[in-house]
């Protein structure tokens, strides 16, 4: 493909706020998600959020997934959702980044 330069758009990054949270979520029933907060000054409704979460969160309990949004002003919520349709998971408290991005 090839384009003109002039039909290409990029939009910009006006802001990159990033924030980091020690989060210990509570068990989680198979099937179900528990959320907490990670408090990102200058977030916004709407602003791109993407989540760091440590290896060893992550891998260790496979049936984990993880997912963040901005909920409220300056408030990142981290949603962990156990897919596992038989076991209950307990993670333990790890260190998360929210890295929030205005256009």
């Amino acid at each position: 493909w090839s384009f003109p330069n002039e039909l290409i758009f990029f939009p910009s990054i006006s802001q990159h706020i990033s924030a980091t949270a020690s989060l210990n979520f509570p068990s989680i029933n198979t099937n179900s998600c528990q959320e907490l907060t990670i408090t990102a000054a200058g977030a916004a409704d709407g602003d791109t959020v993407s989540l760091g979460v440590p290896n060893a969160l992550a891998s260790a309990l496979t049936t984990l997934t993880f997912n963040g949004w901005v909920s409220a002003a300056n408030t990142v919520t981290v949603r962990a959702c156990n897919i596992n349709a038989i076991l209950a998971v307990d993670p333990a408290a790890a260190t998360v980044r929210a890295d929030v991005w205005k256009h």
